[in-house]
């Protein structure tokens, strides 16, 4: 008998909570628009006031005069490659070390085979 007392008012209150008839998805569809809206309203107040401050700030610029971009020097004729030189380094027979020194022992050496 205690067992079928809880029984049957679980019974009884199934149809009780069926009854609740709340739409979730319409709250929250109605939810989104709303804050879609605020979103939207305040993007347009943002924008507006940004190009307010846009028209103002080039309402200054404009009142001074344009500078003009300076001239780039060209030269005169341009090189023209003839042929002779050949394009690898070392090629003419001097070495380069393109601003790295050279260790002296390297330089010691090099006298002495040369000598």
């Amino acid at each position: 008998m205690k067992c079928i007392f809880p029984f049957v008012i679980g019974l009884l209150a199934v149809p009780v909570a069926m009854a609740q008839d709340v739409d979730f998805e319409k709250e929250f569809d109605s939810f989104q628009k709303q804050q879609q809206k605020e979103f939207n309203d305040f993007k347009n107040k943002a924008d507006a006031d940004f190009d307010t401050f846009l028209r103002e700030a080039w309402t200054k610029f404009e009142a001074f005069d344009a500078v003009e971009a300076p001239v780039r020097p060209e030269p005169v004729k341009q090189p023209v490659f003839d042929g002779k030189r050949s394009c690898l380094p070392g090629a003419d027979g001097v070495e380069r070390t393109y601003g790295r020194p050279r260790p002296a022992v390297l330089v010691r050496i090099a006298a002495q085979i040369a000598s």
